[in-house]
């Protein structure tokens, strides 16, 4: 008797484990921001120079992607994301980009404590999607760099400049958002890569 009643109890358990179990898990997209120097040189400015810890504003600071979607309105993207901080994917992009450029002999990427007599501070302080209705959609980017002199008794800036840029893309759609991204950090770069060539 003990065992009929066990039954229906046994059944609801195995119903329930069937329906989470057809139940499909949630997709999240990650994506990464790349440049390509395309094959382009610089002259040689100094032997080293290390790339310090990369930071970034709020709300542009978080792995998801985010979106203006009004003058006044902002949302990010929770299936959306970068596939680690903003801050890493960009100090690492910087740091290959800069090295391959030849303006230095020598870059060490964000947070390896290598000996240099130049440090680059790099504050990611926009990076969004401008998505709205009024707007042809756009990957917009912003970075504050900070060039020090280390050597001598105190620290010296030698530079310090705010570099943007605007990259139209052709839907409001995350991966060419990406793909954005990446050409508008290539731009500002070599924005960067002529002040830096003029010191």
């Amino acid at each position: 008797m003990a065992q009929l009643k066990l039954i229906p109890f046994i059944a609801s358990i195995i119903l329930l484990a069937g329906c989470g179990l057809s139940q499909s898990a949630v997709k999240l997209n990650n994506y990464v921001i790349a440049t390509s120097l395309d094959g382009q040189t610089y002259p040689k400015v100094g032997d080293s120079l290390r790339i310090d810890q990369v930071t970034s504003t709020a709300p542009f600071n978080e792995k998801e992607m985010v979106y203006r979607v009004s003058d006044v309105k902002f949302e990010s993207d929770y299936y959306n994301r970068f596939i680690s901080g903003p801050e890493e994917i960009v100090g690492n992009q910087i740091a290959l980009w800069l090295e391959k450029s030849g303006l230095y002999g020598a870059v060490s990427q964000p947070n390896m404590r290598a000996p240099s007599k130049q440090i680059l501070q790099v504050s990611i302080t926009k990076l969004f999607g401008d998505f709205r209705d009024n707007q042809q959609p756009a990957a917009v980017m912003e970075m504050q760099f900070v060039l020090v002199e280390s050597q001598g008794l105190r620290p010296e800036v030698i530079m310090k400049k705010t570099l943007a840029s605007r990259v139209n893309i052709d839907a409001k759609d995350p991966a060419l958002l990406a793909q954005g991204y990446g050409t508008a950090l290539n731009d500002i770069l070599k924005q960067l890569a002529t002040l830096l060539s003029e010191k």
